[in-house]
């Protein structure tokens, strides 16, 4: 089968976001009362990111993370849209050293790589059902970084912390996902709140970006730890999450 290259996902993505600039008009003039329900939802999900293509190659660790996401359905009709922001961290790792040379006590320095994602995203998916499935496009960025936080062995106080290294990356993608409802509340006919489990599987196509990794970070026979600018690795930012969460629609 011929693989389709990430200018299918960019077209998808924009033309799901250009129908919902064509339907939210009419979706909004369609609701049946003015003090029904809203249409509002908010969700949190626990995922895992799994590199792909260049991004792959240099960094083999699964990320794990979370996102939260804010949006509107208008009631009756199969679309939405919203915001999400998610917070991966793809790579960690903790270095024991002297805290100088003058105070011979010994502290941890943390070492994290982290990508930040801020997304608008559409989507599709029937307006009623127990089970909903839906697919959606996403247009956004990723912000990679890299941050060192020194800590109390005992007491696990932060003493000190740094940005080592930070880059934005242009990204899009798409999702597939499925909502179950477990919860209703219906005692009030005009503001309704239902609890979904939500479970799908997302990718993004990441622009170039440099970040560290775990290899470009090492540690000298003295005990200091050398962040050297010549080890960034630059490439393009690609991966798949599986998440896993709950969505309040009220």
């Amino acid at each position: 089968m011929r693989r389709q290259g990430p200018h299918h996902a960019l077209h998808a993505a924009l033309l799901a976001i250009v129908l919902a600039a064509a339907l939210l008009p009419s979706a909004l003039r369609a609701q049946e009362r003015p003090n029904g329900p809203t249409g509002g939802f908010a969700g949190v999900h626990l995922m895992l990111a799994f590199p792909q293509g260049d991004f792959k190659s240099k960094v083999s660790d699964i990320g794990f993370g979370g996102n939260f996401e804010l949006g509107y359905a208008p009631p009756g009709m199969p679309i939405a849209a919203g915001l999400q922001l998610g917070y991966v961290v793809y790579g960690s790792k903790t270095y024991t050293t002297q805290f100088s040379e003058f105070v011979p006590v010994s502290v941890d320095v943390d070492v994290t790589n982290s990508i930040g994602l801020l997304h608008l995203f559409v989507r599709m998916m029937p307006p009623k059902g127990d089970v909903r499935p839906y697919v959606e496009g996403l247009l956004g960025g990723s912000l990679f970084s890299t941050s060192s936080t020194v800590t109390n062995r005992n007491t696990s106080e932060e003493i000190a912390g740094d940005n080592k290294n930070s880059d934005v990356a242009f990204s899009y993608g798409g999702s597939a996902g499925l909502l179950i409802r477990v919860w209703s509340d219906n005692t009030n006919e005009n503001q309704p709140v239902n609890i979904y489990l939500d479970a799908r599987v997302r990718y993004f196509y990441g622009g170039n970006a440099e970040y560290y990794t775990n290899a470009a970070v090492s540690q000298q026979s003295d005990g200091r730890v050398i962040f050297d600018k010549k080890n960034l690795t630059s490439s393009k930012t690609d991966f798949v999450t599986g998440q896993l969460g709950v969505t309040f629609a009220f």
